[in-house]
């Protein structure tokens, strides 16, 4: 029997993440088995968003009651996590698939809090819904002028402004690779772009969960071994 002093769980609660999934799929079984007494954490995938904007994901946060955002940062003795929100540009049932990444203030908050980890001399732990690489899937494209249209609305600034990002500003030529856009990379060149070699080789080690499976990889372009 495990006993864990905490619970990460890593995004998708199917199908569209609407309130009463999240209350019925993840949050109800999760107290039945855990009880009060473990703090349980959550990072959103593309599924919580469908329903609602993810308002059921951000309802199950509240009631679970340990973090103020859909990312955030635990500190232990000897070892951190830092944990991300890749689910909310992720835009792959609008448009042709595009690499989901990071908004600018999230990756400027994210690079900070792996820094203040390496100045304390800490480990680092780095966990995302959606993967660096696939075994299975590609990954998506760089560029899509329709997926970045449909992202608009959420990016100009205003009451309904919920993001910005200067990441459409670099075309695919310009990430790792130098691909054109009609060839989708073997890893997500973004997510690479925003987290620069110096960093990915600090970092101990990577988990996501988009690909519903418990899987070690070899190293691979510049990260550590991931499960």
């Amino acid at each position: 029997k495990q006993a864990p002093d905490i619970v990460i769980h890593l995004g998708d609660t199917y199908y569209s993440g609407t309130r009463a999934e999240q209350e019925a799929f993840l949050h109800d079984p999760i107290k039945a088995v855990l009880g009060e007494a473990i703090p349980v954490y959550l990072v959103p995938g593309n599924h919580d968003y469908y329903g609602g904007g993810g308002e059921g994901f951000y309802h199950v946060l509240d009631e679970f009651g340990v973090q103020p955002a859909s990312y955030f940062t635990l500190r232990g003795a000897g070892v951190q996590i830092v944990a991300v929100d890749t689910g909310l540009l992720n835009n792959q049932d609008y448009s042709p698939t595009m690499m989901p990444f990071l908004p600018d203030d999230q990756i400027d908050w994210a690079l900070h809090q792996i820094e203040v980890g390496r100045q304390a001399g800490l480990k680092t732990i780095f966990m995302s819904h959606h993967q660096f690489f696939s075994r299975a899937e590609s990954v998506g494209v760089a560029n899509n002028a329709f997926g970045e249209a449909l992202t608009g609305p959420d990016r100009i600034p205003g009451p309904l402004n919920v993001y910005q990002t200067s990441e459409y500003s670099i075309g695919s030529t310009e990430l790792a690779g130098g691909l054109s856009n009609d060839r989708p990379p073997a890893a997500n060149t973004r997510l690479l772009n925003q987290f620069p070699p110096d960093v990915r080789e600090y970092v101990s080690a990577f988990y996501w969960g988009h690909e519903h499976s418990t899987s070690i990889f070899d190293r691979y372009v510049d990260l550590p071994l991931e499960p």
